[in-house]
């Protein structure tokens, strides 16, 4: 059973109060080859005063993130393709070095995966060293790049003190249960003026439309200002950037880190703005519902994910009602959604006779609207979930 936070695991303040609350979130045990598993449990985000991060306030226990790790991110390959993946390994590359981070010495990445990236970094002319427990990635990295890898996960003791000079931490600290521990850890591996560059989902920027963006296997929910804040408490200072819907702390080790001097109270402010739009948005998704119904039109799915999950779990979409699931990743084409019984399927069929209306599950939704146009310009319907949730048609065409 998950037990409620009395204390921030980030600063140890009590002064928590909470945001949302939902009492049936769902989420997918994510598919490894043929299988996708739902799950129930309560969910309750909240805000911690003090240092302005927010963070759920029943967070997932051990049992349930090593069932969430072992079948997902315990996987090999991953879904993404290859293309995409070597895309944002180059991209980052050029960041850093554009950041100032030199490419020498010793460099350590945490969820290092297949190897990928410190390829790169070896390239340029690092030594380098993974972390991960994922046993099939890593011994890819040793296959295809002579990489050396730590079967664990990350814990202060995994390393000696002041072993290495650049440590790439990217998008794993939103799932640590005990990030003031982690951090410390960074801390504690890096040596004086070694940098560190961390990577973890920007809250902030959804935050600020209200629309549900938690996932049960990230207790931890940053905006630019509460990261830099926790990499201050830690030693670290330098700057955190936006990119991509993605947050960029680039930070070195350094005696004098101080805490930013903005005020905990712009957090605050925004989580609880968040917590106002949110309940406006779920009550427009649900008038849009409600039309969609009163027309007696049958509901597909665009995009099996967070925000698929997020949809069912925040508005009154009942899984019964979808006839259709569709996704643009042909890794997950075939694969049946347990409870559903409805395979993943291209969206291309869309255009070949699609239903009443596609639902666009993503934040990227124009890109989806491009995949189906065909369908559209038949007089198609979509939900738009972004700014405000929106019943979409195309208008016709005059002859």
């Amino acid at each position: 059973m998950n037990k409620t936070i009395d204390r921030c695991p980030h600063c140890g303040g009590s002064e928590l109060e909470v945001l949302v609350e939902i009492e049936t979130y769902n989420y997918l045990i994510r598919p490894t080859e043929f299988e996708s598993i739902w799950r129930t449990v309560p969910m309750t985000v909240g805000l911690c005063h003090s240092c302005g991060t927010s963070m759920q306030l029943l967070p997932p226990n051990r049992e349930a993130l090593d069932e969430i790790y072992s079948r997902y991110y315990g996987s090999y390959p991953t879904f993404a393709s290859d293309a995409e993946m070597d895309e944002r390994h180059r991209e980052f590359l050029e960041f850093l070095v554009a950041s100032g981070v030199p490419m020498t010495g010793h460099a350590l990445e945490i969820g290092s995966y297949d190897g990928r990236f410190l390829a790169r970094l070896q390239d340029a002319g690092m030594s380098v060293h993974g972390c991960d427990p994922n046993e099939a990635a890593a011994a890819e990295a040793e296959r295809a790049f002579g990489i050396k890898t730590t079967l664990d996960y990350f814990t202060p003791d995994t390393f000696p003190a002041d072993s290495f000079d650049f440590v790439s931490n990217r998008l794993v600290l939103e799932h640590v249960t005990e990030p003031d521990v982690f951090l410390g850890g960074l801390r504690k591996v890096t040596r004086e003026n070694g940098f560190v560059c961390i990577e973890v989902p920007d809250c902030g920027i959804v935050m600020a439309e209200g629309a549900p963006f938690w996932m049960y296997e990230h207790p931890n929910y940053f905006t630019a200002s509460s990261l830099l804040r926790a990499m201050r408490r830690h030693g670290f200072d330098g700057t955190v950037t936006s990119h991509k819907g993605i947050l960029r702390a680039v930070c070195r080790k350094t005696a004098h880190a101080t805490l930013p001097t903005d005020d905990v109270a712009v957090d605050v402010a925004l989580a609880h703005e968040f917590r106002r739009k949110y309940r406006d948005y779920v009550a427009h998704y649900d008038a849009v519902l409600a039309e969609i119904r009163r027309q007696g039109l049958p509901m597909a799915v665009y995009g099996i994910g967070n925000y698929f999950t997020n949809l069912i779990s925040s508005t009154s979409l009942d899984p019964s009602e979808i006839t259709a699931i569709y996704d643009g990743n042909p890794k997950k084409w075939n694969i049946e959604i347990e409870g559903l019984g409805l395979p993943i399927q291209s969206p291309d069929t869309v255009n070949e006779g699609g239903p009443g209306v596609v639902l666009l599950a993503s934040a990227s939704y124009q890109g989806m609207l491009d995949r189906i146009a065909p369908y559209m310009e038949r007089g198609g319907k979509a939900l738009l979930p972004f700014p405000t949730p929106a019943l979409y048609q195309r208008p016709a065409v005059a002859a």
